[in-house]
């Protein structure tokens, strides 16, 4: 049967169209749509589905990674209107007490700043009312250390709080069985440089060839929002695109869309 769950996945199928009232939606990889607001026309993803961009090798042609932004609802709301191609929703922090904007959006768990169990907790209760168009929720970890955070991942069901929790990837993943079965979604964290490495890159591809969901963490300029939607990633947050009025997400989508419109150009030259 066609559903949101209720632990917060969206589980439908390729082809599901709901319809309700008409706003706008925000597209995700592949083409295809996801809810972003309250009452109107939605196309929902499959999360993760590898569709026509898929390369021999499991990675996808990226048609442009959307960013979750960490704001408030009316911000929230007015990107995904002037940016559809590139804004997919928000998202929440337990450092923060943000209204949900009432569509697509994601946890995370802050714990590249400060993890407080409680808080996290809190966090959690909120949002519980809104499940069913939540991306994913971040398990707790600990940041560039993958054998500790697949520990917290093991005692998962402390975190849970009635959501299925999502997987966050580390430094050293490459070396570690990763329990690909136990989760929807995966988080890229980890320490730079290995965000760009091709341990990374290896653990990106095997998500997309499972059909995960994938995030990535801190996407602030241009080289890596541009890396990371060739690699097929389907949402991506950066603490920078979310300040000083936006300007970076506006010089990201600017620069983004000039090289496709160029791409285009030469293409049918």
């Amino acid at each position: 049967m066609n559903k949101f769950t209720q632990s917060g996945w969206l589980e439908l199928p390729h082809s599901t169209s709901l319809t309700t009232a008409k706003r706008p939606t925000a597209r995700l990889s592949n083409g295809r749509h996801i809810k972003s607001g309250a009452g109107f026309t939605v196309s929902v993803q499959l999360l993760g589905l590898p569709g026509r961009n898929t390369r021999r090798d499991g990675s996808q042609k990226g048609d442009g990674v959307r960013f979750l932004i960490d704001t408030n609802p009316p911000d929230v709301e007015r990107l995904t209107k002037a940016w559809p191609d590139y804004v997919a929703g928000q998202l929440i922090v337990p450092s923060r007490t943000r209204r949900n904007w009432g569509g697509a959006f994601a946890m995370d768990n802050s714990a590249f700043i400060s993890f407080d169990a409680e808080r996290f907790k809190r966090l959690q209760e909120r949002q519980a009312a809104n499940s069913d168009r939540c991306l994913f929720v971040t398990c707790p970890d600990v940041v560039g250390n993958m054998r500790r955070t697949l520990e917290l991942w093991r005692h998962r069901e402390r975190f849970s709080n009635g959501f299925d929790l999502c997987l966050v990837l580390q430094n050293g993943a490459e070396d570690l069985e990763i329990p690909w079965h136990e989760t929807k979604a995966i988080f890229i964290g980890g320490v730079d440089p290995w965000k760009e490495s091709a341990a990374c890159r290896d653990c990106i591809i095997t998500a997309k060839m499972l059909g995960l969901h994938v995030h990535c963490g801190r996407v602030n300029q241009i080289k890596r929002y541009e890396y990371m939607a060739s690699l097929g990633c389907d949402t991506c947050d950066g603490s920078g695109v979310a300040r000083f009025g936006f300007r970076q997400l506006y010089q990201i989508a600017k620069e983004h869309h000039g090289r496709e419109q160029k791409a285009l150009f030469e293409t049918h030259a």
